[in-house]
Order: C-alpha cells, then sequence, then structure tokens
C-alpha cells in the first residue's frame, strides 16, 4: 500500500513539474516573440527617421535651388545654364565668401 501511495506522489510531482516547464516555456516564447516584435518595430523607425531626414536634405536643396532662380528672375538678368561656379558667385557677390558669411549674404539676396 505504501509502495502505491509513494508511486501516486511520485507521479503526481512528475506531472506539476512538466506543467510548470511547459507554462513556464510559453511564457519565454511569449516574451522572446515580443522582443522580436519591438526589435522589428525599431529598426521600422530608425529606416523612416533615416528616410525622412533625406527627404528634408533634398527639400532644403530644392528650396534653395528654386529661392536662386526666382531672384534671378526678380533681376531681369538671368545667367545662362551651364555658367561656371565662379562667374555665378562674382553675378551673386559671393565672390572670396565663405561660411557664415557665404550664408548672411545668400539669406540677403532671397529676401530681396
Amino acid at each position: 500500500m505504501l509502495f502505491v501511495w509513494v508511486l501516486t506522489i511520485t507521479s503526481l510531482l512528475t506531472s506539476l513539474v512538466a506543467l510548470y516547464v511547459s507554462v513556464s516555456f510559453r511564457r519565454v516564447s511569449a516574451s522572446s516573440q515580443l522582443l522580436k516584435r519591438a526589435r522589428d518595430l525599431e529598426v521600422m523607425t530608425a529606416d523612416l527617421h533615416s528616410s525622412f531626414e533625406s527627404l528634408l536634405a533634398s527639400h532644403k536643396r530644392l528650396r534653395s535651388r528654386a529661392g536662386m532662380r526666382e531672384l534671378r528672375e526678380k533681376d531681369g538678368e538671368i545667367p545662362p545654364l551651364g555658367t561656371r561656379k565662379n562667374e555665378l558667385r562674382k553675378f551673386y557677390g559671393l565672390n572670396g565668401l565663405s561660411g557664415p558669411d557665404f550664408a548672411r549674404k545668400q539669406m540677403q539676396l532671397e529676401k530681396s
């Protein structure tokens, strides 16, 4: 009779351990899936941010070109296409300027 009780308790404990391992494995599996999704979202967010920054840079360049084109049209004198960079700098009074001075002069030209 004692052997039957020991066998029953042993099988019950083995079943409980197996159930605990099964539940623990499911929790680990679910959390690893959540971590994978979070990493995927992080990668997608980084890609979107990079694309957005690239679009902003392109937009800034295009606005600058459009502003210079409008400025030339206002003055009535448009240098021909293919004019060299140094000649364009002379035409707009930007020759010899660099860095912040160049940027200030460009802003003045766009405002006027």
